[in-house]
């Protein structure tokens, strides 16, 4: 008998009764910093509440939320598998301090021109006020 190739388990269960939102990113142009903000998760009520317009990447498509895996795989590759928590609420607070602290200040990023994200949005905020100065 021949081996049989192993499967990937699946680990997002697409069969459940919320909501399956629009994808509003399709074919959008990002321009600015915090124009769209991604993660990875399903549903999320507290979005509503704060007037979010939802969007959700194509049911079987992996290639439409690879920001969001992305992020994910550095927090636990970086962070995670190397930290050990007390609790639940230890947990929170060292990934929050990973992602203020090292994420968005130490950590250089190629597709940022390997600047940090707030050097980044600092340099593009710079850029923008030049801009408006020269019109004026």
């Amino acid at each position: 008998m021949g081996k049989r190739a192993a499967r990937k388990p699946r680990t997002t269960n697409s069969q459940h009764g919320f909501v399956r939102f629009e994808n509003l990113t399709e074919g959008l142009v990002i321009e600015a910093p915090d124009q769209v903000w991604v993660a990875d998760i399903t549903y999320m009520r507290r979005l509503r509440s704060l007037d979010c317009q939802i969007s959700m990447a194509v049911q079987g498509d992996p290639r439409q939320n690879g920001y969001a895996e992305r992020l994910v795989r550095t927090i636990k590759e970086e962070h995670i598998a190397l930290s050990e928590y007390a609790d639940f609420e230890d947990a929170c607070s060292q990934i929050g301090r990973f992602l203020d602290e090292v994420y968005m200040h130490k950590r250089i990023h190629p597709s940022l021109g390997y600047l940090t994200p707030v050097e980044f949005e600092s340099q593009w905020r710079k850029e923008q006020a030049d801009a408006l100065a020269l019109q004026d």
